[in-house]
């Protein structure tokens, strides 16, 4: 289990069958412009929009003995929606990030073999951050800023 780099609920990222090249971490403002006759609008800041996290990863089934990433991406489509705990290892094993819905799953397949499956496919995972508590600046308050989500 040591080669687990991270788990999203039951689907687990692995050197061995479903590794991640790259997480997108995205923070944003809510704001709301107010018109104003002859003049600019006046920006009201309404508080923190959904954070959000993209997951791309690349995998060769050909390479793997088969096509076990594909049925985690098949399973990760039936799972569309709903919420699970993050767990990430990255140097602290176990760290928690909270929970996060999968929001979106997309793939590309690319050189397709004779039995009708891609020799390389692309992934794309899209996920929003589930919870009240957390604001963007909380993991720099508690010094785990820096880790491989972004870094920003």
């Amino acid at each position: 289990m040591s080669n687990v780099l991270m788990a999203l609920g039951p689907f687990t990222f692995s050197m061995a069958s479903f590794s991640y090249e790259d997480l997108k971490r995205q923070h944003a403002a809510r704001i709301a412009p107010q018109e104003i006759v002859g003049a600019r609008p006046s920006l009201h800041r309404m508080g923190f929009d959904n954070e959000t996290l993209t997951i791309g990863a690349t995998f060769f089934p050909f390479y793997l003995g088969g096509a076990s990433g594909l049925s985690q991406v098949s399973a990760m489509r039936a799972a569309v929606g709903t919420s699970y705990p993050l767990v990430g290892n990255q140097g602290v094993v176990g760290l928690s990030f909270g929970r996060w819905l999968l929001h979106r799953v997309g793939d590309t397949q690319d050189y397709i073999g004779p039995t009708g499956v891609g020799q390389r496919i692309e992934v794309s995972i899209d996920l929003m951050f589930d919870g009240r508590t957390r604001t963007p600046g909380a993991l720099s308050l508690l010094g785990l800023g820096s880790l491989a989500l972004g870094g920003q």
